[in-house]
């Protein structure tokens, strides 16, 4: 079975005004069950609304999406789906509202009937799967928090929905270094354990590179590339016309190819750009 399958797929906003705008035009694609894909595309490309698509707090208004083999255009499906995918907004945090991280945590599972021990044991398991100790903060406000915690805790109430899909949306926009690190690895951590399909969005060419084993690219609402990392951001040129910038590796080897040196496109990771700076040592480097 397919996660996500979407064919065709186009959507308007105030249709038939004078504000009319075309978002997502004829979008097709499929994404395996477990796969951890990365969305990129300058601003105003469609990757948010094409995402508000996967969960059905937008419906198509050309074309068909089915996920996990339900078709969004079912209504009484489009309640379900919104169960078993979970969508992570920019500054989640900034939708907490409860008194207790706890309660917090709980809303979306009690709203589901879950009650008793069988709902503490979800939330307990949601708030440790994004690194925090439960008896420590579960009886404190969300809102004495860190920026970080607090976006952790929000992700913990996605979490504790069970969704099999997880979509994120710039999920460490606006954390420091060490918390956007820490989100970042326990995000990993989630996808491999419970085997979550998972959908990065981020403009930040350094974490998908990474993390991701796939990259989907949108520009002017139109699918453009869909390629593995490596092979995606050794495509310099055709990114730079879309105003994408390329991983910091990535960005080095082009740099030293422009300048004569016979640097490897394909490298992302600071390991390889140190070994190919090795190799070049060891043949007595290159003139620059």
């Amino acid at each position: 079975m397919w996660a996500v399958e979407v064919e065709g797929v186009s959507h308007v906003y105030n249709p038939n005004s004078p504000f009319e705008s075309l978002a997502l035009q004829d979008i097709t694609l499929k994404i395996p069950v477990g796969q951890l894909v990365g969305l990129i595309g300058p601003t105003g490309s469609g990757k948010s609304t094409f995402a508000q698509h996967l969960n059905g707090l937008l419906v198509p208004r050309h074309g068909r999406i089915r996920i996990l083999g339900q078709d969004l255009g079912d209504k009484q499906a489009r309640k379900e789906i919104r169960r078993r995918v979970g969508l992570v907004f920019q500054f989640p945090e900034q939708q907490l509202f409860e008194e207790t991280v706890y309660r917090e945590v709980a809303f979306g599972p009690k709203n589901l009937g879950i009650e008793g021990p069988e709902l503490e044991a979800v939330v307990s398991d949601a708030i440790g799967a994004v690194g925090l100790d439960y008896e420590a903060i579960k009886d404190g406000s969300p809102f004495s928090l860190s920026g970080g915690q607090m976006r952790r805790v929000a992700l913990a109430g996605v979490l504790a929905m069970n969704p099999e899909i997880l979509i994120l949306d710039e999920p460490t926009a606006g954390l420091d270094p060490r918390g956007r690190d820490s989100l970042l690895r326990h995000l990993t951590m989630l996808h491999k354990q419970r085997g979550l399909t998972m959908i990065l969005i981020s403009h930040d060419m350094d974490d998908i590179a990474r993390l991701t084993e796939r990259v989907i690219v949108m520009s002017a609402g139109r699918l453009v590339m869909d390629d593995t990392p490596r092979s995606l951001f050794s495509q310099f040129e055709e990114l730079r016309r879309i105003d994408l910038d390329v991983p910091t590796v990535a960005r080095l080897m082009h740099a030293l190819r422009e300048r004569g040196i016979d640097a490897p496109l394909d490298a992302l990771e600071i390991d390889e750009a140190v070994e190919f700076a090795k190799r070049l040592l060891e043949r007595g480097g290159a003139k620059c």
